[in-house]
This record gives C-alpha cells, sequence and structure tokens, in this order.
C-alpha cells in the first residue's frame, strides 16, 4: 500500500484507538501546549475498563487532567518530571509522583528507559511524502515515539508544520484519530514596572551578536523589550515565544553571527499565539530538535557569547538557587535552567543569569527571595559552585569567583530595601 492507503485503513474513532491499551501499559503524553485532546478523553474513557495504567505527561495546560478524575484516579500511577497548575496539587498531595532529572535527559527517560506501551501525540496532516510533524513540542517525543510499541495519533490541521526533527512517517503511527480544534494558545504576558526594571538591568548584560536562552513569561518578555537597539542577535533556547518573534521581525534578531546553526533558531519547543503559531509554521529559521540536543551543555557551549537567561523562586546568601519547590512542596521541575547555565559556562564569553523580583507575596505581607538560608529539605536547583549573575529589580550581582562574603554582600545590595537589615544581621551570625 502507498501511504495514503496506509494513513486511510488506519483512521479510526478514538474509542476504537484506545482498544488498544491493556491492563498495566504505560502510556506517554505529547506535553506542554501540544497535548491531544481528544486522546486524554478517549484514555480516560478507556481507563474505566482496565487496571493499573501508568501514565508519564509533563507540563500539562489543560485546567484539569480526563485522567484524573476522582472517580478512575485508583486505576493511575501517574508520574511527571515538570509539574503545571492542573497537577501540582494532585503531585504534592502524594498521589501523583515527581521524577527530578534534567531536561537534556528527559527523551532518555521517556524513551529506552521507561520504555513506553502507548504514546499519544499531537501531528500535522501527512505531506505529499507522507510524514506527519509533531509540531510545536519535540522534547522527549521523538524517542517516545522511536521507542514506543503503538503509537496513537491526533490529527490536527492547526498544528504547525515546523522543521527539524519532528517529522513520522504515517507507517510509523498505528492509529490516525482526525479532529481539528484550535492548538492552546498562551497569551502574552502583562509587564509589571518591577519586570521592566529587571528587564533592563539583564539588558545591560547583551552585547551585539549574543546567542540567548530565554523562555516565556514577564521577565523574558521584559528583557526583550530592552534589547531594541541591539543587532546580530541568536537564539538557541529550550523554548521561545511571540517575544521573539517581535525581534526577529524588527531585525534585532537574525542569527547571522551565530558560530552553531547560524541563520537557525533552535529550541526544542514553542508556545504563544495564534499568530507565533502561523509564524513558525513551515519557517526555515525555525529548527525544532529533541531536548538531548537542544540542552546538551556541551552543545550548548559550542555558542560562542551563550546567555542563558532563567529564573528563580528564592536564592540563598551562599547563592544556592531553589528554582523549581517551595520548601518541600515540588512547584515546577528541574527543568533545562542547569543545562543552560552550565553550557553558558563552558562558553567563550558566555554568561548564566538567574533573573526575578526580590520580594514574593501580596503587598502587605512581602516574603524576601534573597534569604539568609533555604527552609530545610528544599532541593537546590542550581549550586552555589555553578551560579554566575542574578539580577533583581535592584540591580546586578556577579557571584562567580566570589568568596561566601563577598558574594552574600553582593546579593544583599540587590535584595529589597526593607529586609536588607535582616539579612545584614543573618550574615554576621553566620560569622562570614
Amino acid at each position: 500500500m502507498n501511504w495514503k492507503e496506509i494513513y486511510k485503513s488506519r483512521c479510526v474513532d478514538v474509542d476504537t484507538a484506545f482498544k488498544a491499551v491493556k491492563n498495566a501499559d504505560k502510556v506517554v503524553i505529547t506535553p506542554a501546549a501540544a497535548q491531544p485532546v481528544s486522546l486524554m478523553d478517549g484514555l480516560a474513557r478507556r481507563i474505566r475498563e482496565l487496571d493499573s495504567i501508568t501514565i508519564a505527561h509533563l507540563l500539562p495546560f489543560l485546567p484539569s487532567m480526563p485522567y484524573l478524575e476522582e472517580s478512575i484516579r485508583p486505576k493511575v500511577r501517574f508520574i511527571t518530571s515538570y509539574l503545571g497548575g492542573a497537577i501540582r496539587e494532585y503531585v504534592n498531595q502524594g498521589e501523583g509522583e515527581y521524577v527530578p532529572v534534567f531536561l537534556k535527559d528527559w527523551p532518555e527517560m521517556y524513551g529506552p528507559v521507561y520504555q513506553p506501551d502507548v504514546v499519544l501525540t499531537h501531528v500535522s496532516p501527512p505531506d505529499r511524502h507522507g510524514y506527519c510533524n509533531m509540531g510545536i513540542s519535540i522534547i522527549y517525543m521523538e524517542s517516545a515515539v522511536r521507542f514506543g510499541k503503538t503509537i496513537i495519533a491526533e490529527v490536527n490541521e492547526n498544528m504547525p508544520r515546523i522543521h527539524g526533527d519532528g517529522f513520522v512517517h504515517v507507517s510509523d503511527i498505528a492509529y490516525f484519530v482526525e479532529n481539528n480544534f484550535p492548538v492552546k494558545e498562551v497569551p502574552r504576558p502583562q509587564i509589571s514596572k518591577v519586570e521592566e526594571a529587571i528587564g533592563s538591568h539583564v539588558a545591560e548584560l547583551i552585547n551585539d551578536g549574543d546567542c540567548l536562552q530565554m523562555g516565556i513569561g514577564a521577565i523574558p518578555d521584559a528583557v526583550l523589550l530592552f534589547l531594541k537597539n541591539k543587532r546580530g542577535l541568536g537564539i538557541h533556547s529550550e523554548m521561545f515565544s511571540d517575544g521573539v518573534m517581535d525581534l526577529l521581525l524588527e531585525g534585532v534578531i537574525d542569527n547571522k553571527r551565530k558560530n552553531l546553526h547560524p541563520g537557525k533558531m533552535i529550541s526544542t519547543f514553542v508556545m504563544g499565539t495564534r499568530a507565533f503559531y502561523d509564524f513558525v509554521d513551515d519557517n526555515p529559521s525555525v529548527l525544532l530538535v529533541p531536548a538531548e540536543y537542544s540542552n546538551d551543555p556541551v552543545i550548548i557551549g559550542k555558542n560562542r557569547n551563550m546567555i542563558s537567561i532563567n529564573s528563580s523562586i528564592s536564592v540563598d546568601l551562599m547563592g544556592q538557587a531553589a528554582s523549581e519547590s517551595i520548601g518541600t512542596q515540588q512547584f515546577s521541575g528541574t527543568g533545562g535552567q542547569v543545562d543552560f547555565i552550565r553550557g553558558a559556562a563552558l562558553s567563550p564569553g558566555g554568561k548564566a543569569i538567574l533573573a526575578f523580583p526580590s520580594t514574593a507575596g501580596k503587598p502587605d505581607k512581602l516574603q524576601s527571595r534573597i534569604v539568609p538560608q533555604l527552609p530545610l529539605g528544599t532541593p537546590v536547583s542550581t549550586s552555589r559552585n555553578d551560579i554566575d549573575y542574578v539580577v533583581t529589580e535592584y540591580g546586578i550581582a556577579h557571584l562567580k569567583y566570589k568568596s561566601m562574603r563577598e558574594r552574600a554582600r553582593e546579593l544583599i545590595a540587590i535584595s529589597h530595601p526593607d529586609f536588607r537589615s535582616e539579612l545584614t544581621e543573618s550574615l554576621k551570625k553566620m560569622k562570614w
């Protein structure tokens, strides 16, 4: 049969596709904004007829996960390496399981290590050669599809077709479920005055021709606001969004000075508005690759002048960054922060920046995010040995190669003024 006949013969309704799921199967689901909505509903219905299903899903974006409905929870073992709002409480109550692992290692974990029985993916319709495209989220999916036993694909004409390693031939997919609906959008963030100030400080550390890694949210977008007078910037990141598109269209980002993949923006997933999805669709300047490549510190370090920009929940006076949890409560995940911080350290002219507001909480109950010590049991995401620059709305602290006393003083100088005396007293007690 040619690919068109194969495709037609494998197009089924959702419930027919999920007859392939059996007791004790391990299921991997496409992460982030590419999650296959109708397949997740179908999986929930199938679970009611089965027992002992293990589900691996990261970065979920729906307000609730149908396969975690209370009535079927006892049948599900749920694991994740990165929490989102829909599963944060579920995991922190002890019902789901969190696996700490660097983002660069996700493809190995959810492919050859995990050996999934069923993989749920979300793809564009096949092209004239019979290849579908996994669109806006590759991360670990190329590996999961390669090592998975049964692949079920939701086919959606609204899924962008993005250049890179996200292509899969129809012959490698067991079942296709056609279901056209808008791909999940992530609106542009509102940028506060505090975030503007942080963006301004971070921009001071960026020079013409630098290669940037930055994520999504108010602080990355605030940084981009202050780069409009720069030229020749490039992108090598784990993800990017609308703000990068704006600067490319304005000529600030052109990727021409990149020594690795010149002319290309490298990433492993993207998220944004519909206008952004239209921009990345069939765009030769956008290349999505698996996370074992995008987030490999050695590969990252091959970029000259690599600037890594990440955030943190809190940093202590030693320079230890807690970026994934609040105390012992898991908030997000290890992600790719350390991948890029270490990659920037290997890059000639590289810099690694942690940028965040100096406080958290409501105006009448502020808490300093620069603390004397991290609370007992708090996981350290970035060690004090890896820390480079820390930026708040009050300025820039350069910690690399600084003594304990020097780095503590630099951090206190960029903390909120209301907490500086308290932090100084703590420093005295620690006799640094």
